[in-house]
């Protein structure tokens, strides 16, 4: 009597992992970074006309602790009682010094999902009253919510602008400049500066890239894409 071995796979878990897989994953973002004079309006037409402008561009990490977040967003409800996460919302940005290799300023260290900080958080404007957490934290300039051409042009991406000026993250005491290569989106109780709880304070996404030495001749833009 002959025997016949037969093999069966489980294909569940391939299927799970294909519906799962890093391409499809959202929320995303994308962060470009544009050069801009003084006083100089730069719309979408600046960005394709002048490509000279830009500085960077690529994706972002929104972190576990803007996943988890988000999460408590959506359902209205806190995950540690009374915490107030769920009535928090993405209301800042952050600039920070520490997100290339000490080696090379041009070779940036990609983010962690784990990261709940910038690795080195700078002073924006301590003396604008319009920043929080004295100074860290600037406002946004707009929020647009744009029509999402691969999804049926559904409604599904929001672009945030904000805009660092001439007296904004020109270095600390003493300094004239930063040499900026990360930046971060932060959840927070409320997006009026003297109003801000820090306590209230979570990192949504950050961003590394490519040493920008900012100094008060130079006004940068970052236009940050989050796709839903």
């Amino acid at each position: 009597m002959s025997t016949k071995k037969v093999r069966i796979f489980d294909n569940q878990k391939r299927y799970m992992k294909d519906m799962l897989s890093s391409d499809s994953k959202r929320p995303k973002g994308r962060v470009q970074i544009f050069d801009k004079s003084s006083g100089e309006l730069l719309g979408e037409s600046d960005q394709v006309t002048f490509p000279e402008n830009k500085l960077h561009d690529g994706p972002n990490l929104i972190v576990y602790s803007g996943r988890t977040w988000l999460m408590q967003r959506a359902f209205d409800q806190d995950l540690v009682p009374s915490s107030g996460d769920a009535s928090s919302y993405i209301s800042w940005f952050g600039l920070g010094t520490g997100g290339a290799t000490s080696g090379d300023p041009l070779d940036p260290v990609v983010p962690v999902a784990t990261d709940t900080d910038l690795d080195t958080p700078a002073i924006i404007n301590a003396t604008d009253p319009q920043c929080a957490n004295s100074g860290y934290l600037h406002p946004f300039d707009s929020i647009v919510y744009e029509q999402d051409v691969a999804n049926d042009n559904q409604y599904l991406i929001s672009k945030v602008t904000t805009t660092i000026g001439n007296n904004d993250a020109d270095g600390p005491t003493g300094t004239t400049f930063y040499d900026l290569s990360e930046a971060g989106l932060w959840a927070s109780n409320t997006n009026v500066a003297a109003s801000v709880d820090p306590t209230s304070l979570i990192l949504f996404a950050r961003v590394t890239f490519s040493t920008i030495r900012k100094h008060d001749e130079r006004e940068i833009v970052f236009i940050w894409s989050i796709y839903f």
